[in-house]
């Protein structure tokens, strides 16, 4: 049988990969297969931000880090969720967020993220943020050597590749859609969703993991029967 050929530009180079990844994802298929394709898409995305003038890093941190920081600084919150605190990639880029606000109280969030500061903090974040994946595709550093990973990591780098996505096209896929419903469940944290989605959620609050992913994986199939009707 004859195979047609794929003509494929970046953006949708990414999206195929990232939907992969979620349905292995939900499925329960081997996490650092998993890592692997989210991590190949999430770097098209990174690039493709880069080309078009913009920072991943630059654009998560004015959007989320810097706002903990400052809050956590002004006392608005005393302590950080513990999944939060449990991320090392976030908190390494958090510390020094903080210490830079520490020295200078009127920093803007643009200031932080591309001032000197944010140098430092990129190079490590990305260091920490890349470990696992270059771990998973080079041998040629360390051959012999052992690496621990968190699946909890994975799930990190998906979200973070579906938010670029969503912040580049304006658009989510089905699957895109349900990992952020699937997150919501893990998290306990229902803000922001319609109402009903967040029934769905809610129902499955509580619930193990493998229980959570296979309620959504049977979600996304009749999302996707229901698209193809």
């Amino acid at each position: 049988m004859d195979t047609p050929e794929l003509y494929l530009n970046k953006p949708n180079i990414a999206r195929r990969q990232l939907n992969a990844a979620i349905r292995m994802f939900l499925r329960g298929e081997d996490i650092l297969a998993v890592h692997t394709v989210a991590a190949a898409s999430y770097a098209i995305l990174r690039d493709l931000k880069d080309d078009r003038g913009r920072d991943e890093l630059g654009d998560i941190t004015s959007q989320m880090i810097f706002g903990y920081a400052q809050r956590y600084l002004d006392g608005e919150i005393s302590e950080l969720p513990e999944e939060v605190k449990a991320n090392d990639q976030f908190m390494a880029v958090f510390e020094i967020f903080c210490e830079t606000i520490r020295q200078n109280p009127n920093a803007t969030a643009h200031e932080v993220v591309h001032g000197t500061a944010s140098n430092n903090a990129r190079r490590e974040h990305w260091g920490k943020f890349n470990e696992t994946a270059n771990v998973l595709k080079h041998a040629e550093r360390d051959p012999g050597g052992l690496h621990k990973h968190d699946p909890q990591e994975t799930l990190y780098l998906l979200l973070r590749a579906y938010g670029s996505y969503h912040d580049l096209m304006h658009d989510m896929d089905p699957e895109m859609n349900v990992l952020a419903l699937y997150n919501a469940a893990v998290s306990g944290y229902t803000g922001g969703l319609a109402d009903g989605y967040k029934a769905i959620v809610q129902d499955l609050i509580g619930e193990n993991e493998s229980q959570i992913r296979a309620a959504f994986l049977s979600f996304l199939e009749a999302m996707k029967d229901n698209d193809a009707h």
